[in-house]
């Protein structure tokens, strides 16, 4: 029993309890000794109390140490369950703030789109107005189809926005939805044949708000930039979530670029952005005659 007690607490020497244990049987080890000494040589007591009372004392004082083992023990595991739930309420709260700061910088986003825009829209309704006056239709055609496109682009501009506040879009479901949904309304338009080849939708998650609105927006940019230029006839489009990371590829079969030859690369570099935002990587691969695939990586684990 002795042996047992010793292989326990040196092999878990730091443990609390194990320490109370020890402790608790080293008196009860030491009045079982005293108690056998006396009870064989009596003339060594100088004190009228059985050898047997002694031992009671040690089986008292094992007990007492036991429970004061077990008392701290359980304080112990009590202060660890609530440390664990107030660090768990402290990540939820960090996690609702910063959606909340999310949603915010949308709706910021938008009041400003909406105010540059509808103050564009005013500029060229005047000149419109103007150009009627003076018979001008050539350019009174112009202006009407700024019109017509600046308003078409804040509609989608807010069909974004509230899609990507609505909490009930917090899946991959709904955002693999949306993602086709504007994708083949674009393909469909330019008689470009596509495949998806994305997880079922019956295993689905949630994703955060800014992953989702990140994925989003680099796949809308990037099929945009391949109907306004790649000439294609053949898209592919896939889409791979592990627990780990999500990757997203888009490849055609278009004419391809330079991409040392673009003077202007403010599309690509704001997708370089977005993927840095969350820790991402976007890698652009493309040959003149020979087409562009788009490769996103962004991992689960740091978002």
């Amino acid at each position: 029993m002795l042996v047992l007690v010793l292989v326990i607490y040196t092999n878990d020497s730091k443990n609390k309890l194990n320490n109370f244990i020890f402790i608790g049987f080293s008196f009860l080890f030491i009045a079982v000794i005293f108690s056998i000494l006396l009870n064989n040589f009596t003339e060594w007591s100088t004190l009228n109390i059985p050898p047997a009372t002694y031992l009671e004392i040690g089986v008292l004082c094992e007990i007492l140490c036991l429970a004061l083992g077990l008392g701290y023990k359980s304080n112990r595991i009590e202060k660890i369950k609530n440390e664990t739930e107030i660090l768990n309420l402290q990540l939820k709260i960090e996690n609702i703030t910063n959606i909340e700061r999310l949603r915010s910088e949308l709706s910021r986003d938008l009041h400003d789109d909406i105010g540059s825009t509808l103050s564009s829209i005013n500029i060229l309704s005047r000149t419109t107005r103007n150009n009627l006056q003076t018979g001008n239709i050539e350019k009174v055609n112009i202006a009407l189809e700024k019109i017509n496109e600046r308003s078409q682009r804040l509609l989608e501009k807010m069909s974004d926005i509230i899609w990507n506040i609505k909490p009930d879009n917090d899946s991959l479901v709904a955002t693999m939805s949306r993602m086709r949904e504007y994708s083949t309304a674009l393909l469909d338009a330019q008689n470009v044949h596509y495949n998806f080849d994305f997880p079922p939708e019956n295993d689905d998650f949630s994703i955060s708000l800014k992953i989702k609105s990140t994925l989003y927006l680099i796949f809308k940019e990037a099929v945009n930039n391949l109907i306004k230029y790649a000439h294609c006839s053949h898209v592919k489009l896939t889409l791979k979530i592990t627990h780990q990371s999500l990757y997203l590829t888009i490849e055609d079969n278009g004419i391809g670029f330079d991409i040392d030859q673009i003077t202007h690369q403010g599309g690509l570099l704001n997708m370089q952005h977005r993927a840095e935002e969350v820790n991402g990587t976007l890698n652009i691969f493309s040959q003149l005659d020979q087409g562009t695939q788009i490769e996103l990586s962004i991992p689960l684990t740091h978002n």
